[in-house]
């Protein structure tokens, strides 16, 4: 069952989470996780500390989707491979851009430079968070009457997938790592007994 708590900031969204987590607790359910962002984790793991104790602690797993993809790699195997950095980023989406640049006409112009790789990365990372895949950019090409606009599209559409194509079963991009968490979490049912909570999140 999944509940929403809303209310503006400030207004007891936090302390109705711990008082859930208080009567879980009581109820002495083991498996208790409290999601936070990943620049609360130390504030929120040492507000349950002391609001609760070591020993009510003890059962609360205070984790962030960063964390939550360790978990659920080391309970499946799964997200195996050599996991890029920036820099590798940077470099396959530079080679992913030479390998259709003879495709390319209205960013023929912009093939080798160093910010046309930097935007590309930033619309690969923004389509990774809204998780837009490249077949909807491709239908989305085709709907639009701007002709312009279309091949932009196009284009890009072009690129991400040959940078894709690059990494293949080889690499594990970081950013597809909440994509790979929703798909793996459904298929070995990981809350299976969780009481799970998420708070500080916009």
């Amino acid at each position: 069952m999944l509940h929403f708590i809303f209310g503006r900031a400030g207004s007891g969204k936090t302390s109705k989470i711990q008082n859930i987590i208080k009567e879980c607790s009581q109820k002495d359910l083991k498996k208790i996780m409290l999601i936070v962002p990943e620049q609360g984790s130390f504030d929120t793991e040492k507000n349950i500390l002391n609001l609760f104790g070591p020993q009510v602690a003890a059962k609360i797993q205070v984790s962030t989707f960063t964390r939550l993809v360790d978990l659920v790699s080391r309970e499946t195997g799964r997200f195996l491979g050599k996991r890029i950095n920036n820099i590798d980023r940077n470099l396959l989406m530079s080679l992913a851009i030479d390998k259709v640049a003879n495709k390319l006409e209205l960013f023929s112009g912009q093939v080798g430079k160093t910010e046309f790789i930097e935007i590309m990365i930033s619309a690969l990372s923004e389509f990774k968070m809204c998780n837009i895949n490249y077949d909807t950019l491709s239908s989305t090409s085709l709907k639009t009457e701007d002709s312009n606009l279309q091949k932009k599209i196009s284009e890009t559409t072009q690129i991400l997938e040959a940078y894709e194509s690059l990494l293949k079963d080889a690499y594990i991009d970081p950013l597809d790592d909440l994509t790979r968490l929703a798909k793996q979490v459904c298929k070995i049912d990981f809350f299976n007994g969780y009481t799970v909570l998420l708070d500080g999140f916009d």
